[in-house]
């Protein structure tokens, strides 16, 4: 045994790359078990969250990145590589990666602040500034957002943390529900007292439906009644088609 390592310490010091190698091939072995570990962890964390598939990928994406950099720099700790090659491509390489990654870092910061803050989530009816839809995706770099036309906006993480963001979902009693407001006027000079009795009908007429609705009146002049009209829904899919058919219904019924 002791002859065995003695011509270990031998051969180690005629070849002292060998422990460079083994260096190596041990934190190489550590990365892919890492890699490994919070790929399967990522996924259950992102079940739980209720985040998406694109979501799941870029948080990988940014950790597997860290660990390249970290072999890179336990490879420049050894002699397989002459240390000149590293000063000059490192200062190429870093000028070229700081200003590829300022961006998307940026996206990604604020990816994951959105996404820690709760601020909403896959499947909230939100109002992000001017625009307001049904949240279809979100990932690291940016949040989808289904307009009530049907198309889709993109909007930028980085941009999403300056922006007013309204999420219409109320969680009570357990269950979750979306409380979505319309706001009407009526001018007095033309209807009058009818003007709040035109509302009571319209809500009544929808309680009957089973749809769960409400209204309050906001303020009142000489010459207009505003209100907020109020439905409570589960499916935030369907705030689109009763805002529109809501002030449809309001415009015939005060003509």
């Amino acid at each position: 045994m002791q002859g065995i390592i003695e011509n270990l310490y031998s051969l180690i010091a005629q070849y002292p790359w060998i422990i460079d190698i083994l260096k190596l091939l041990t934190v190489l072995i550590i990365i892919i078990i890492l890699d490994r570990y919070v790929a399967r962890k990522s996924r259950l964390i992102a079940e739980k969250l209720e985040l998406s598939v694109g979501t799941v990928k870029g948080i990988i994406t940014l950790f597997r990145f860290v660990l390249v950099i970290l072999f890179v720099l336990v490879l420049a700790t050894t002699q397989l590589i002459p240390p000149e090659y590293f000063v000059g491509a490192s200062a190429l390489v870093g000028t070229a990666v700081g200003f590829g990654l300022s961006r998307f870092l940026s996206d990604y910061i604020s990816g994951l602040y959105v996404l820690l803050s709760g601020a909403f989530k896959i499947g909230d009816y939100v109002r992000v500034d001017n625009e307001e839809g049904v949240v279809v995706d979100m990932t690291t770099s940016h949040t989808k957002i289904r307009r009530p036309d049907g198309s889709v906006i993109a909007i930028a993480n980085s941009a999403l943390a300056g922006k007013s963001i309204l999420n219409y979902r109320v969680e009570e009693n357990e269950s979750v529900y979306y409380v979505y407001t319309i706001r009407v006027s009526y001018d007095l000079g033309k209807y009058g007292e009818n003007a709040e009795q035109i509302i009571e009908d319209f809500a009544k007429e929808y309680r009957e439906k089973g749809i769960d609705i409400s209204y309050s009146m906001v303020s009142l002049t000489r010459l207009e009644a505003v209100f907020d009209i109020t439905i409570k829904v589960k499916d935030p899919m369907e705030i689109p088609k009763l805002r529109s058919e809501i002030l449809l219904r309001l415009l015939r019924s005060s003509t």
